[in-house]
């Protein structure tokens, strides 16, 4: 079922991609005029680079467009799919499923939508019948999962309201989540873990704002997109359902670096292990709580921490997570205080002011570097020098503009040497994400999150790289496993 969900979440984010293009004129375009290379398209399209690329890149992964190794594209064996999405598609990312399930709405508003879902679309294609599916039941889902509600009538949960329920039950029975009739119904085995799995489609769901903007995006003033409001919230992105849903992900990860750090607390004499945990971009804490549960459970040090205390640090840019931050941690022995990953030597001289001795300091954090904010590199000529390697980085400044590739590895050579320089015996122990080539991510479509992953990344102005170009930058840096 993993590979439904990767569908859903795919086409939650290519189809306002390609209605946009489409809309614009693109395919037509490469069909008229092509082959065209990246600035021809930009010049002809009155686009923003740096968020064309990205739409390329997405493009070419669904083999709607192609290129060669000069970056000359050309309509794609798939070109003609482009005309199988509806017109009137963006409508549904504004449907209020939310006040729906709750029945504050007319049940029958939803039936057009269903109809088209259980004919599947109207159209012969199993893969875009799917995309247009996960419009349609991402936010169901979570909307679900949000109100605790169920349409399952042998479960004590909180129901939706019955015409509601009737509609739904319909829905559910044709995706085979479900079998009963009328307003009564009985989940699969399918429709539970769909429901069970919701927020796994959170984070990409979060940036449904972002997502109606497409066109104003890859072709207007994208600075507009990522204002913030009175209060500084973001207007691109739900920051509250991305954080949950990224910590219901991460749990996972979280789970791969226990073993790293029972090594560490394992090690004898304690004299020898750090003393504190410094988690830059803390979050809600949630990982330090961990981290310090896992030390007192199941570490030797945690058969001794009357003598060999050890703190939990939780460093964030956003004063909202410190608070949170304190209040997870609770009785922990733990420490909070405005950092920014951008600037360790700042963090180095704030946690001596708190009494930190940074030769005791175990550094951690999780997804965070392809967040950073984006810093023009110094070494120009160290930059100059990777012109000759073919890097797929895609990262775009905040004017929407393409930032060349080897200037983006320079920047994060030059992060990484900075977090070097303050990095003790003790290391930094460092969760990452990275991105795919089309070609990749192509070929293993169904098993991969990286075709919609990859993309909303890009156009939210993150800046992910491969994995092997993560790692040979870190070591250039003098960082190494």
């Amino acid at each position: 079922m993993l590979d439904v969900l990767n569908r859903y979440a795919h086409g939650f984010v290519s189809i306002p991609v390609i209605h946009a293009c489409r809309e614009r004129g693109l395919f037509q375009l490469l069909k008229t005029e092509g082959p065209l290379s990246l600035s021809q398209l930009t010049e002809k399209l009155k686009a923003n680079s740096g968020h064309l690329q990205a739409a390329l890149r997405l493009l070419e992964s669904l083999d709607l467009i192609t290129s060669d190794s000069a970056g000359v594209y050309q309509p794609g064996e798939k070109s003609g799919r482009h005309l199988l999405i509806p017109d009137d598609i963006l409508d549904l990312y504004r449907f209020p499923m939310a006040a729906y399930v709750k029945g504050e709405l007319a049940p029958e508003i939803l039936v057009p939508w269903n109809e088209r879902s259980c004919m599947r679309w109207g159209i012969d294609d199993p893969l875009l019948s799917d995309f247009l599916d996960g419009i349609l039941v991402i936010p169901l889902l979570l909307a679900l999962k949000h109100h605790q509600l169920s349409i399952e009538t042998r479960t004590p949960a909180t129901l939706v309201p019955t015409a509601v329920r009737q509609e739904l039950t319909r829905l559910f029975i044709a995706l085979k989540w479900a079998t009963g009739s009328g307003a009564e119904c009985t989940l699969t085995d399918a429709g539970q873990f769909m429901l069970d799995r919701a927020l796994n489609l959170g984070t990409t769901a979060s940036y449904g704002s972002m997502l109606l903007q497409m066109p104003e995006l890859l072709f207007g003033n994208p600075q507009e997109i990522f204002q913030r409001d009175a209060v500084g919230d973001e207007s691109h992105v739900d920051r509250f359902l991305n954080v949950v849903a990224s910590g219901f992900q991460h749990e996972k990860f979280f789970t791969d670096a226990d073993e790293i750090l029972l090594t560490i607390f394992n090690k004898l004499p304690f004299e020898e292990q750090p003393d504190y945990v410094v988690d830059m971009g803390c979050g809600d804490g949630s990982f330090l709580k961990r981290i310090y549960q896992l030390i007192r459970s199941h570490s030797a040090r945690g058969k001794v921490l009357d003598q060999y205390p050890v703190c939990m640090v939780g460093a964030d840019y956003n004063q909202a997570a410190l608070g949170i931050t304190a209040h997870n941690l609770g009785e922990i022995p733990h420490l909070v205080l405005a950092a920014d990953i951008a600037d360790p030597d700042q963090l180095v001289a704030d946690l001596q002011k708190r009494g930190v001795d940074p030769g005791r300091v175990l550094h951690v954090r999780s997804f965070l570097d392809h967040d950073r904010p984006f810093a023009w590199p110094n070494a120009l000529q160290q930059a100059e020098a990777r012109r000759q390697w073919d890097y797929s980085v895609i990262g775009v400044a905040a004017d929407g503009r393409l930032i060349p590739p080897y200037l983006a590895v320079q920047s994060l050579v030059e992060h990484l040497a900075r977090w070097s320089s303050i990095i003790t015996h003790h290391g930094l122990l460092l969760l990452e994400v990275h991105s795919l080539a089309p070609s990749v991510t192509r070929a293993f479509m169904d098993r991969s999150e990286s075709l919609h992953f990859d993309a909303y990344h890009a156009f939210s102005r993150q800046h992910l790289v491969d994995a092997d170009v993560f790692l040979m930058s870190a070591a250039e840096a003098g960082l190494f496993p």
